[in-house]
């Protein structure tokens, strides 16, 4: 059922409402439609401008805290490279990026100086603004960062032994997926730890502590298993911290 606001043409006067008493319902009809019209257009708008405002709260805090957030499979394409860590408004750090605290997102920066010496600073996860590249390391830096805080060990074992040796643990550690591969004399495991003959928990290095501690618990597991092998033995006291780390945490 449908109410003819305006009469009919002619000026039937059977209809039910005149020209005069039609006219101001027609206007206010089409007033109230705008009404509810420009509300919903002001909803629209309010929840477009809170949508940005979110937005733009969300991408500046992560702007503040962006570095912590990468994560480590972000992190590792910043390692052996040589970089400025933004560290505050005018505070900058350069040097060779040797690795990332997993847990505090802490950059541990080096630098070779021209005396023939190695400078180590750490830069706090939380007060990193902005990681930039320089340029990528080498061969020969690249092996020099790995060696850095490698400490010298002298080892009793005939290299007949030393293979043998070599050969159990990377059969060991292949067991427990995880990925070695030979370089020379030394076992590289995802390319950020080293173990050096005669391959015990304590002549694994590595700036990562958390790869350190699985690989130095598995070879400790070998020991277990396996005592009579050649060269199992660590020579190193227990409870000595790995020499590479030590370093790592000198200020």
């Amino acid at each position: 059922m449908s109410l003819h606001c305006c009469p009919p043409a002619g000026g039937n006067s059977g209809s039910l409402l005149n020209k005069s008493e039609a006219e101001p319902l027609c206007r206010s009809g089409v007033s109230s439609g705008r009404v509810w019209s420009g509300q919903r257009v002001e909803d629209r708008v309010r929840c477009a401008v809170l949508i940005i405002v979110l937005i733009l709260i969300t991408v500046w805090t992560v702007m503040q805290c962006g570095w912590p957030l990468l994560g480590p499979l972000q992190w590792i394409r910043y390692v052996n490279k040589q970089v400025t860590v933004k560290a505050g408004k005018d505070e900058e750090h350069h040097g060779w990026l040797l690795t990332v605290d997993p847990v505090s997102a802490s950059v541990v920066l080096v630098d070779f100086r021209e005396d023939g010496g190695t400078s180590v600073q750490v830069v706090m996860g939380h007060a990193v603004e902005e990681v930039q590249v320089l340029q990528e390391a080498d061969e020969e830096t690249a092996d020099r960062l790995r060696t850095s805080f490698l400490s010298p060990r002298t080892c009793s074992l005939d290299p007949e032994e030393l293979r043998m040796r070599r050969r159990s643990v990377r059969s060991w550690l292949e067991k427990n997926r995880v990925p070695v591969e030979e370089e020379g004399d030394e076992l590289r495991v995802a390319g950020v730890l080293t173990i050096r003959a005669p391959y015990g928990p304590e002549d694994c290095f590595s700036s990562n502590q958390t790869v350190l501690d699985r690989v130095q618990r598995l070879i400790q597991n070998l020991i277990q298993t396996q005592p009579d092998c050649p060269g199992l033995i660590p020579e190193h006291k227990p409870g000595l911290m790995n020499p590479s780390i030590r370093a790592q945490q000198q200020p």
